[in-house]
């Protein structure tokens, strides 16, 4: 990602693969089309596609905020399939609650986690891998 951040960032291949596996643990449920799925890894890696664009500084509060991410969902009103890359958008952002935080509306929300550690990144997959293994019981 951007400048300084580089050392704070999930790459964009755990947002990918965490947003796989929910679909896989979802469509045990609900049928997942291709599309769907398609728009929900778009949705996944989007804020900093979007901001690469844009010439923003990674974790700009224009794009990783909370209320962006929910605006997206007026994109269902073209096809339901485009709900899952609100989905997809909505779980990056939750990913991204770290130190380096994200946003809701102009408040920045953070925790302690640091996600430029490969050993976080490992341990938020197997997280999502326990997820989808307790959903297909």
């Amino acid at each position: 990602m951007a400048g300084g951040d580089k050392g704070e960032s999930m790459r964009w291949h755990c947002h990918i693969l965490c947003a796989l596996v929910l679909a896989a643990a979802a469509n045990a449920y609900i049928p997942i089309s291709g599309l769907a799925l398609t728009l929900a890894l778009l949705g996944s890696v989007a804020p900093d596609v979007i901001e690469r664009m844009l010439f923003l500084r990674h974790r700009s509060k224009y794009v990783h905020n909370f209320m962006v991410g929910v605006a997206t969902s007026l994109l269902a009103l073209i096809d339901a399939s485009f709900l899952a890359f609100t989905l997809g958008y909505l779980h990056h952002l939750i990913l991204d609650v770290t130190r380096a935080g994200v946003y809701i509306g102009d408040k920045r929300v953070w925790s302690r986690l640091a996600s430029g550690n490969p050993l976080h990144n490992a341990l938020i997959l197997m997280l999502h891998l326990l997820v989808f293994f307790t959903i297909l019981r």
